[in-house]
């Protein structure tokens, strides 16, 4: 089977994406719209965070197998901007990025194409001239098979009550750890990807 990850740029394609999304992860969260929102892309771009991409792996015949989200925290940037400090916040979405969702049609698990979707996204990561590392949440549900999967991409796992990632400090070529915890009520485990040595 030969296996192509692109980027679903028209809205038809990211809601197909959607929907696949929310099929196998069985929420009924609306997840992303159909169309980029003009307004947080504006504010991401200006803290200098990677953009909203939803990937979508297909086979030859145009069959969707499998989807994937990589954006920027902006959640987690207003906990740490009304927190801390604006300036860490803004530090910490322009170095890392988050793969919220990921999720592959049962029938073609275990044959790479989770792979090749989060491959895809840490290939874009890091194509962004300040992101740090990739990072992602191992629900509980499925906790030792996403883990698994993931370490074996080279992620390393994190308990949910402590967790924090290393940023570049405003102004400094110091490593600041940064909590991204929010409130102790998920339950799972996060599971974190450096791609720059400085930040290793």
């Amino acid at each position: 089977m030969s296996l192509s990850v692109k980027r679903a740029r028209s809205a038809d394609d990211r809601a197909a994406c959607r929907t696949l999304l929310q099929a196998e992860l069985r929420t009924t969260m609306p997840l992303f719209p159909d169309e980029p929102d003009a307004q947080t892309a504006a504010l991401v771009r200006s803290l200098g965070g990677v953009d909203e991409t939803v990937l979508a792996a297909r086979d030859d015949d145009g069959t969707l197998l499998g989807a994937c989200v990589l954006r920027a925290d902006t959640e987690v940037y207003m906990i740490i901007a009304n927190g801390l400090d604006p300036r860490i916040a803004r530090s910490f979405v322009s170095q890392w990025a988050l793969l919220p969702q990921l999720a592959v049609i049962p029938e073609h698990r275990g044959a790479g194409v989770g792979r090749a979707l989060v491959e895809a996204a840490l290939a874009i990561s890091s194509l962004h001239p300040s992101i740090a590392g990739v990072y992602t949440f191992a629900e509980e549900v499925c906790q030792e098979a996403s883990e698994g999967f993931f370490a074996a991409l080279g992620f390393t796992a994190h308990d949910t009550q402590n967790v924090t990632l290393p940023i570049l400090a405003p102004g400094t070529d110091q490593l600041l750890p940064v909590p991204i915890s929010h409130d102790g009520t998920r339950t799972g485990r996060y599971m974190t990807k450096s791609i720059r040595r400085d930040h290793r």
